[in-house]
């Protein structure tokens, strides 16, 4: 079998991790005067390697069966506590909402697959923090 991008007979398919994403939690804190306000922390100091494309029609019809507005796919490398609620993605400055998480074959040490939608709320620059290990 003559090896080509994207597959690799060992393992299987995979992806080129080819661009770059940043995945941020969102954390809400109440003020003052009792007003929620979101900050939202990176997972990591830098931004990470990713695949990426939009959804076909047919991945966007299925979705929307299920109620969801998924329009892109990202693949990263698993990492911990990225989780379907309260997480986002930033590529290519836009930021993405987390629909829903995949991972093959239920193992979590390999890739994850992570379906987003465009997210509609606005988030400023200010409320975009720095990493912590924390």
């Amino acid at each position: 079998m003559a090896e080509y991008q994207g597959y690799n007979s060992k393992k299987g398919l995979f992806f080129l991790k080819d661009k770059k994403a940043m995945i941020f939690r969102a954390k809400s804190t109440q003020d003052s005067l009792g007003i929620w306000k979101s900050k939202y922390y990176p997972i990591a100091r830098s931004d990470l390697w990713c695949y990426t494309r939009q959804l076909s029609e047919q991945q966007i019809f299925n979705a929307a069966q299920y109620y969801q507005n998924e329009t892109r796919m990202f693949v990263f490398n698993y990492r911990e506590g990225v989780t379907a609620t309260g997480t986002y993605v930033r590529y290519a400055g836009t930021w993405y909402e987390i629909t829903r998480l995949d991972y093959p074959d239920d193992y979590k040490g390999g890739e994850m697959f992570v379906y987003v939608k465009e997210y509609t709320g606005i988030i400023k620059d200010s409320d975009v923090m720095p990493y912590s290990a924390n």
